[in-house]
């Protein structure tokens, strides 16, 4: 169920991704809003990293999932 949970957040977070992108796409904008797109842009491929941190522990090891 780990697994399937965050394989279905790094979809979410693809989507969001390709969203902002193409919203932000070509058009120009001061510094301040560069540093917070680029800021958010990081956030979403930080967490996607996580995601992709926990299938691979979970793959690696099952019992990772539970709790003691």
């Amino acid at each position: 169920d780990d697994i399937h949970d965050r394989r279905t957040e790094i979809h979410d977070i693809n989507k969001a991704t390709r969203a902002l992108l193409a919203e932000i796409r070509g058009k120009e904008f001061t510094d301040n809003i560069c540093a917070a797109l680029r800021y958010r842009l990081q956030e979403y491929l930080a967490d996607r990293r996580k995601c992709f941190e926990v299938i691979k522990e979970r793959t690696e090891n099952y019992w990772s999932a539970v709790q003691y």
